[in-house]
């Protein structure tokens, strides 16, 4: 990463595949189960699983923020809506997305995050055959 994207607003402090993630009563958040690998006995396979996403700031501004999966050829696969966020000086922002995607066969994708249309920030997802049951493994 080049000094210039990382000077970008807002930083990028967070990216998780996860089963769950959500806020309590409380405030507090809860990230479950975070994975990097889907195990599964057969292909194409519809899963489900939630992104967590915080990003930190040196100036008040408002952003719109997005994920994507795309396979190795840069297809994309799935996306989110647009979300709007405002990060402060001394506030951050999280946000929990809810991904639905359809994996057409076992290989390496990447969970991309786009700010302001600019892929920001990716994380790799790895679907593979295996004797587990269809769905997230940590």
């Amino acid at each position: 990463m080049s000094e210039r994207e990382a000077d970008r607003e807002p930083r990028v402090a967070a990216l998780l595949i996860a089963q769950d993630a959500f806020r309590d009563d409380r405030g507090r958040t809860h990230v479950i189960g975070i994975f990097d690998t889907i195990e599964a006995p057969a292909y194409p396979l519809a899963a489900s699983f939630m992104i967590f996403c915080h990003f930190k700031g040196t100036k008040q501004g408002t952003y719109q923020g997005m994920v994507r999966l795309k396979d190795s050829l840069d297809t994309i696969l799935g996306q989110t809506e647009q979300l709007t966020f405002e990060v402060t000086e001394l506030k951050g922002h999280s946000f929990f997305i809810e991904m639905g995607v359809r994996f057409p066969g076992p290989a390496l994708y990447r969970v991309e995050l786009v700010v302001d249309g600019i892929p920001r920030l990716w994380v790799p997802l790895m679907a593979r055959e295996g004797k587990g049951p269809p769905g997230p493994e940590g």
